[in-house]
């Protein structure tokens, strides 16, 4: 684990080196079951940007899913998302397939997202595809994995490039810390550090 962390750190110093801009994301998610197969969740975000100078955004998400399957779950979520110039909403609809061998798990999340600027009255369709690849580490609280999202609507859009690594706290909260190298078709890429906080209530 200490290998893995080293060279992680190693990766974003290089990258962040030759960045055009460099960012955080912060995040804390409750999460409530319901049943086994009804789960919610809310989660409040704040991004920055410029060196961490700058707001890039904020939003607040609540989340409502049904797991149909053991490995198959769906969700839909809604976001009320803030720039420090203009509002926009955003509904999701989610649903993800999980396959698990061992302490190894890899998952496939495919959501259509519909995002709408009220000032500007513009409306867009996007897709979004995310895959991502874990391992828990046995007898240890460190679950570190990669994921990959890509973003469409006619055309690619952007994608996220993750590696980081769970961090379990207790049975109920974990953290979430990673590093995620961001690519635009249409402007140049961004080096965010992020980390997020769990909790199952």
């Amino acid at each position: 684990m200490r290998q893995f962390l080293f060279l992680t750190l190693l990766a974003v110093a290089n990258v962040t080196a030759y960045a055009d801009d460099f960012g955080s994301w912060i995040d804390v998610q409750l999460n409530h079951k319901f049943s086994n197969e009804v789960y919610s969740a809310i989660r409040i975000e704040h991004e920055t940007k410029n060196n961490m100078k700058d707001l890039d955004v904020w939003f607040v998400r609540p989340t409502i899913g049904y797991n149909l399957t053991s490995w198959l779950k769906a969700d839909l979520s809604y976001d009320f998302l803030r720039t420090t110039t203009t509002t926009t909403h955003r509904s999701l609809l989610g649903i993800t397939g999980t396959l698990r061998q061992g302490n190894m798990s890899m998952s496939i999340k495919e959501r259509w997202q519909y995002a709408y600027t009220p000032d500007s009255k513009k409306a867009a369709n996007t897709l979004r595809s995310k895959f991502t690849a874990s391992y828990a580490i046995p007898n240890s609280i460190f679950k570190p994995y990669v994921a990959m999202e890509i973003f469409t609507d006619k055309k690619w859009q952007k994608t996220r490039h993750y590696v980081g690594t769970d961090i379990k706290l207790s049975r109920q909260s974990s953290l979430d810390v990673y590093y995620l190298w961001y690519t635009f078709a249409d402007n140049t890429a961004s080096h965010i550090i992020g980390l997020g906080y769990n909790l199952s209530l």
